[in-house]
């Protein structure tokens, strides 16, 4: 949730950020999905996820507090910041 607190990334790109095998960041997806906490768009073969709207207060609480509860931290800021490139890269030029 963190690192699509900073935008809409494809699984490709949370991938490369975590370094993590994809498998593993697709099944995380999948709970988040199922809790509505995240939504997605299909482009041909490629998934892209955001967070999802706020549906009740307690959901709103969360991604405020996904936002800004955990700046300072330096490895959440990093890779915030590494997906916020992804962000602005992936604008230019899609998956």
């Amino acid at each position: 949730m963190n690192l699509l607190a900073a935008g809409e990334l494809c699984v490709c790109d949370i991938v490369t950020i975590l370094r993590l095998p994809q498998s593993t960041v697709s099944r995380h997806l999948g709970y988040l999905l199922r809790s509505e906490l995240v939504e997605f768009t299909r482009d041909w073969k490629f998934a892209h996820y955001r967070l999802a709207a706020p549906t009740n207060p307690i959901h709103r609480n969360l991604l405020n507090c996904v936002r800004t509860c955990f700046r300072g931290i330096a490895s959440l800021d990093a890779e915030r910041a590494r997906a916020a490139e992804r962000v602005r890269l992936r604008e230019r030029e899609p998956c």
